[in-house]
């Protein structure tokens, strides 16, 4: 397996170890990181998910996304809703950066961990818990709770915003 330093290398991960069929991003905003992992990887469909509260953000990711056509579907939908699309182990990589709040990250986590394929990427933005201008993050103690819950190894990349990652077994 491949070391990765940033989230932007997380495609490069999928692809070395064959993950190229459907992927889900859970929080979108304007599209940015759904771009950089269409751009990166072999992934055939990734779905992005946005319960967009703003029509111009959407319009922005709309706009973002276009140019990768038919290996792009957007689903403009909360999370819960999303998931409930995808049946389990059908995934090979769910990235979840939606609502940094403990009791959402632990219900995002709860709700599509069973939706990754077993050899598949589960990984999220924001691996810390802190105070910031964002709010108060509990993103790291869900993490961690939901690795003990499952016995997965967890890896995190080197820089301040960091992603979390697990191969799940």
């Amino acid at each position: 397996m491949i070391n990765i330093e940033n989230r932007n290398e997380l495609p490069k991960l999928l692809d070395s170890i064959g993950l190229n069929n459907n992927g889900v991003e859970v929080g979108v905003a304007c599209g940015a990181y759904s771009s950089i992992i269409l751009r990166n990887s072999n992934l055939k469909l990734l779905y992005s998910v946005d319960n967009w509260k703003k029509p111009r953000i959407k319009s922005k990711a709309e706009r973002q996304l276009a140019k990768f056509g038919t290996r792009n579907r957007i689903l403009h939908m909360t999370s819960d809703e999303a998931s409930r699309k995808f049946y389990f182990g059908s995934l090979d990589f769910v990235y979840i950066d939606a609502d940094h709040v403990y009791k959402s990250v632990k219900q995002d986590l709860e709700l599509w961990y069973d939706k990754v394929k077993v050899g598949g990427v589960f990984a999220g933005h924001d691996y810390v818990d802190r105070t910031c201008k964002y709010g108060v993050f509990g993103v790291k103690q869900a993490v961690n709770e939901m690795a003990k819950k499952y016995n997965q190894k967890i890896f995190v990349t080197n820089e301040r915003w960091k992603t979390w990652w697990i191969i799940k077994e």
